[in-house]
């Protein structure tokens, strides 16, 4: 399995099908490699938005994100708890590993080819560079399009802008 990430955080305690017939599931990261990943996306997203790139489209400080984690526990542990449970882990000096912790992610069958590759790149001599092209029809490029596509659908499906539709992705980077 391999994975998109989300706009989306929110602690789940089991992962939430999309669809059986094409593997597609949402959850948080679970092993410390998912964690790391999701955590260094974060971070250079924050950094980006420091020096005014604007990817999260306002920048926020440290400061201010514990403030908004605290407001999400507030309005949802008391209904829910295991926000709260997973609340109880919360450690302000590592507030991006815990946001990476409980950031949605959309998972995608990749027919075992990330670990292959994985394990090619394992084989070169290290401090070699290494570039791996994909072809179209390869399985991540394939899965992660459809995965794409299938979270337009989603967004079409259960929309509540009224008359009007946007075409929102719940995927910030499909390509």
């Amino acid at each position: 399995m391999n994975f998109l990430t989300t706009f989306y955080i929110y602690p789940l305690s089991e992962q939430i099908i999309l669809s059986h017939h094409l593997n597609f599931c949402l959850d948080n990261p679970r092993t410390e490699d998912e964690i790391s990943t999701v955590k260094d996306y974060l971070l250079k997203a924050y950094d980006a938005e420091r020096e005014e790139r604007f990817v999260f489209q306002h920048y926020q400080p440290a400061e201010t994100l514990e403030s908004i984690l605290f407001a999400f526990r507030d309005k949802f542990s008391s209904s829910d708890e295991y926000v709260a449970r997973f609340f109880d882990s919360y450690d302000r000096e590592r507030i991006f590993e815990f946001i990476a912790r409980m950031w949605v992610i959309a998972r995608f069958d990749d027919e075992g080819q990330s670990q292959l590759i994985h394990e090619a790149l394992m084989q070169r001599p290290q401090g070699d560079k290494a570039y791996v092209l994909l072809e179209h029809d390869h399985p991540i490029v394939r899965n992660s399009e459809r995965l794409s596509s299938y979270s337009y659908l989603m967004s079409l499906l259960v929309h509540s802008e009224g008359d009007d539709y946007f075409g929102n992705c719940f995927i910030p980077e499909p390509n």
